[in-house]
């Protein structure tokens, strides 16, 4: 019974990752886009590709150079994605917990 939960969880995780790191590139892209920030595909895709968030700070650093065009932006579409992304990260997070607490804890 633990290998079945350790699996099921572990397969939670992993797709819960996959999800936070979907959403991060769909909210960067919207907000490149809205920045009219050249290639927002490839820069969206270089910040939310590192596992240490390197390319996520370098973009913060890029998009401070370039102010948000009212026309392209999409406020409503962004402050849905900030949810649904939060919510992702809630879950991944309650899910390393649990793994974490059945590797270590459970005798």
């Amino acid at each position: 019974m633990r290998i079945t939960l350790l699996i099921v969880l572990g397969i939670s995780f992993v797709a819960s990752v996959i999800l936070c790191q979907l959403l991060l590139w769909q909210l960067v892209r919207l907000d490149a886009i809205a920045r009219k920030i050249a290639r927002p595909g490839l820069v969206s895709w270089l910040a939310s590709s590192n596992q240490n968030m390197i390319g996520l700070f370098a973009y913060i650093t890029l998009r401070r150079q370039h102010a948000i065009i009212a026309e392209l932006d999409q406020p409503a579409e962004r402050q849905h994605l900030k949810i649904r992304l939060t919510t992702s990260f809630v879950v991944m997070f309650s899910l390393f917990i649990c793994l974490m607490g059945i590797l270590f804890l459970w005798q």
